[in-house]
């Protein structure tokens, strides 16, 4: 006989404050070098500095806001929300292992997976071009890519060996 779920199971993760912090004031200082720039270059490269650096500085402004960006985890599956833009929930059973991609000349890691439902988007396609994988998670939470990926992947393990049965909540 299975005992009730009384108690919903998740995790929630978040960001680490100090890579976005130090995000903002790799932006900021970027943003004032082309600021500087302005009366001793002609030409559009200063403006285009400030601008792109300008974006870095909200962005990393946004992401230091607390519940701008998380990764819940639930006996269901998973959401994502990334600069208050959520993500609709990806069931455990319509993803396949998540795993460590290197990205760029930098060999940045990320976590990626493939999802059933966004298969033949256009959107796919071009991840699957660049990183062999549909999708992937925009931040690893303040872990190792490998960290990340190690705990997604035993998430999903528990969740389709779970009977059929069991409820699931999210």
């Amino acid at each position: 006989m299975l005992t009730p779920v009384t108690q919903v199971d998740i995790l929630i993760l978040r960001p680490s404050p100090g890579k976005w912090l130090t995000a903002l004031l790799v932006s900021l200082g970027g943003a004032c070098v082309g600021a500087w720039m302005i009366g001793r270059y002609a030409g559009a490269m200063p403006w285009l500095i400030i601008a792109l650096c300008g974006l870095g500085v909200v962005i990393s402004f946004i992401q230091l806001i607390p519940g701008a960006s998380y990764l819940l985890l639930t006996p269901s599956g998973f959401v994502v929300c990334s600069l208050y833009r959520l993500w609709p929930l990806m069931r455990w059973n319509s993803v396949s292992e998540f795993r460590v991609v290197e990205m760029g000349r930098a060999r940045r890691e990320i976590v990626a997976f493939d999802w059933d439902q966004d298969r033949h988007s256009a959107l796919a396609n071009l991840n699957e071009a660049l990183a062999d994988a549909t999708n992937a998670l925009p931040d690893t939470y303040g872990r190792s890519a490998s960290g990340l990926a190690v705990l997604m992947n035993q998430w999903r393990a528990r969740a389709l060996t779970m009977p059929a049965s069991a409820p699931q909540q999210i």
